[in-house]
């Protein structure tokens, strides 16, 4: 009775027994009280001097006084105030007595009162704290620390009297509730758990999870693996009952001797078992000095001529805590190299799909090497596992290519080409077709679409492809940094410290490579755009370095149209559009030259629609881009007219290769740049050549025939009649001449 007396006293005194402090005298003071507990305010220096003073929770007056007389105290029954420190002690304290309290003081005019505030938050005190440890599949011990109770609980570990650190941890953090230990940790752990009123803590002594290995020594030669730091379980005989003697050595040096079921010397008795009934032997705690050839000797009555059997012990260290790094190459293949931490002779192996990887899907390396470059068009969840003799280990990562296209086509220049490219302008193929679009390919994919982002300078603009992958630049190597987050809003994306990844919002999609301080997100969608804040702490965790970006999400332009059209007074109107794309933006080139002012009527070299004037001609090419992407398409022709041989032809065709209609056999002076498209312009002057030569022979005939017809006329004579007589006189002239 006494001891259930004693617990239930020691349990009220968790909370009924604390007792705060906290100095009210700065304006804005933050102040703990416990729950069930006490908490003293230092309100003021001293009450003897002040006329007047009040003590507020909003607007409810909980104290009263002027000078050394207390007038009111709300909360007399549990309160006390004392004039001469200015001290406010409250018992027995409550959630509801937690807000803010307003301290005003009045000279003896009563005006402009002297404020200052200050917020008292209560708490419930931590207590009972347990660890809880449990093995792992490959050794690692996971430990979980709890307390019941308790607000706003913080954790902190520590190992034999020192803060764990990275090497120690697998996962979680010094101050995670949840940590998992590396497969060579023990010793004397403690877990404290604190707030603002209370800490407690617990210890526990922990061993080594240890990885346990099974030898069938019973066959000479045998080979036997034992894990660093773990067990291994030798049959050395099937049973030792009916064994006369035996002993078991390593070189020289007798580690077991017995006879039948009687253990008679063991070397190592404190870290080894011998069960005579299935004749093993369990060696705990190896150290590579385990390691060795080792001799088993059997002996019948006459203990003379051994059996003799040797087998082989090698000790290693397990794999461990895989990394995948990849990179895009020059060509568009991907490297990827694979990586584990500690572990003897490791061995490497690649799946893709759930399927080992195939030479045809490998430009070098092999599925057992830890570096392979993978051809352009592979993609897919890809897995590199590491393997010794003691443990298999293994990371998965699904991967995307790096946006290069195969091109097997010939360039608008006239060369054939038949190799992996970006596309890009230089890229664009040459197939001539009965519709207005005018470009081979029309698609640009933005699965593979790789931007980078240097995110090193506070404010950085960054822009991805939609569906494409992004490499954020966040710092030149995190091996020296301490602690850091990267937050999207309020959300934490990526936590590390040190090398060690604590925690990866978008694992699945996405990779942080500590060497070079570089985040790679795949599959990126229009969620993933906004601010971004990287946060970097050193070994006090307070006052973190901040460095923001704006990272935006585009879909890339594709599918570029060049469409033009003759006006009635022979200028050009051509028009550019793209599909998909956000913000496009367009520009014009003439014969690789940017478009000028003196060859536009109308637009800009960035404007969609533009009117080129009447001389102008040439390889017009429209380019179209955002932050993305970047597409061309170069200038083509519709031709309709009749070919020399009669037939119409309508059909889109290169300007620099269209010689299917009739042209103008005329010389020219005008250079052979601009005589191309100018058909209105060749039937106008010929239909003016034609009307030219028709009204000069009608002219040159009319004449001839009026000079005939008066020649005719001159050889008769020609009468004159004078008014008011009747002489006629008739005037001879003896020539055409005088006429």
């Amino acid at each position: 009775m006494r001891a259930v007396f004693a617990l239930l006293v020691t349990l009220l005194g968790v909370s009924h027994g604390v007792e705060t402090f906290c100095d009210g005298r700065q304006d804005g003071a933050q102040c703990y009280g416990a729950l069930g507990g006490s908490v003293v305010v230092r309100l003021i220096d001293s009450a003897s001097e002040i006329f007047k003073y009040q003590w507020r929770k909003g607007s409810t007056t909980i104290l009263n006084g002027r000078k050394n007389i207390t007038v009111s105290n709300l909360k007399e029954s549990r309160s006390s105030f004392t004039p001469n420190n200015g001290t406010f002690r409250i018992s027995d304290l409550s959630r509801n007595d937690g807000g803010e309290y307003t301290l005003e003081i009045y000279d003896e005019s009563g005006k402009k009162p002297l404020t200052r505030t200050l917020q008292l938050t209560i708490q419930a005190p931590v207590s009972s704290v347990q660890l809880v440890s449990e093995c792992l599949s490959h050794g690692e011990m996971r430990v979980s620390c709890s307390s019941e109770g308790g607000d706003s609980p913080q954790y902190s570990w520590t190992l034999d009297g020192n803060t764990l650190t990275d090497t120690q941890l697998l996962s979680g953090s010094k101050e995670s509730q949840i940590i998992t230990l590396k497969q060579d940790v023990s010793g004397r752990l403690v877990c404290s758990v604190r707030n603002n009123i209370s800490r407690v803590s617990k210890e526990e002594k922990i061993s080594t999870c240890g990885v346990e290995t099974f030898c069938d020594g019973r066959q000479d030669g045998a080979q036997c693996y034992g894990a660093l730091g773990g067990s291994v379980v030798v049959q050395l005989m099937d049973s030792a009952n009916e064994t006369f003697r035996y002993q078991w050595k390593k070189g020289s040096t007798t580690i077991l001797h017995g006879r039948k079921n009687i253990t008679v010397f063991n070397l190592i008795e404190s870290r080894s078992s011998f069960s005579p009934n299935n004749g093993t032997f369990r060696i705990n705690d190896l150290s590579r000095n385990d390691g060795g050839e080792y001799t088993l000797e059997i002996y019948d009555d006459s203990g003379t001529n051994p059996v003799k059997r040797t087998l082989q012990l090698t000790i290693q260290a397990p794999v461990s805590s895989v990394q995948l790094v990849s990179e895009c190459l020059s060509h568009g293949e991907k490297r990827v190299s694979c990586s584990s931490e500690g572990g003897d002779s490791p061995q490497y192996s690649w799946t893709l799909d759930g399927n080992t990887l195939t030479e045809t899907q490998l430009l070098s390396g092999s599925k057992e090497n830890q570096i392979i470059t993978l051809k352009q068009d592979v993609s897919g969840r890809l897995v590199c596992s590491v393997r010794n003799h003691i443990r298999s280990v293994s990371k998965e990562e699904t991967i995307s290519t790096c946006g290069y296209e195969f091109f097997d086509c010939t360039l608008l220049n006239g060369m054939h080409i038949k190799q992996w490219l970006l596309p890009t302008d230089e890229t664009r193929c040459f197939e001539p077709t009965t519709t207005p679009t005018r470009i081979i390919k029309s698609e640009v994919a933005t699965m593979g679409v790789e931007a980078f982002c240097d995110g090193r300078q506070d404010g950085a603009q960054c822009y991805a492809a939609l569906g494409g992958s992004v490499v954020v630049q966040l710092m030149d190597s995190a091996n020296e940094t301490f602690r850091y987050q990267w937050k999207k809003g309020s959300f934490v994306r990526l936590h590390v410290r040190k090398n060690r990844i604590v925690s990866n919002l978008i694992e699945s999609r996405s990779s942080f490579a500590p060497s070079n301080g570089t985040f790679r997100i795949n599959d990126l969608s229009r969620n993933d755009g906004g601010e971004y804040t990287l946060e970097i702490y050193d070994d006090s965790g307070t006052n973190p370095v901040k460095n923001t970006l704006q990272l935006t999400i585009q879909a890339s332009v594709s599918s570029v149209q060049l469409v033009s059209k003759c006006l009635s007074r022979g200028e050009k109107r051509v028009s550019c559009s793209s599909e998909g794309g956000d913000s496009p933006q367009y520009s014009l080139t003439l014969g690789g030259n940017t478009l000028t002012d003196t060859q536009l009527l109308s637009g800009s070299k960035e404007s969609q629609i533009i009117t080129l004037k009447q001389d102008v001609s040439g390889r017009l090419v429209c380019s179209v881009r955002n932050h993305i992407s970047r597409i061309s398409v170069c200038g083509f022709m519709y031709t309709d007219c009749i070919s020399s041989n009669g037939m119409h032809i309508s059909h889109w065709t290169l300007e620099s290769t269209n010689n299917l209609c009739i042209e103008p056999k005329t010389n020219s002076t005008t250079n052979s740049d601009t005589s191309v498209d100018h058909s209105l312009l060749v039937c106008g002057l010929r239909a003016a050549v034609v009307t030219l030569i028709l009204i000069g022979i009608t002219v040159y005939f009319v004449w001839k025939k009026k000079r005939v017809k008066k020649a005719e006329d001159s050889a008769a004579p020609e009468a004159m009649e004078y008014e008011n007589t009747s002489v006629m006189m008739v005037e001879m002239r003896s020539s055409a001449a005088e006429l």
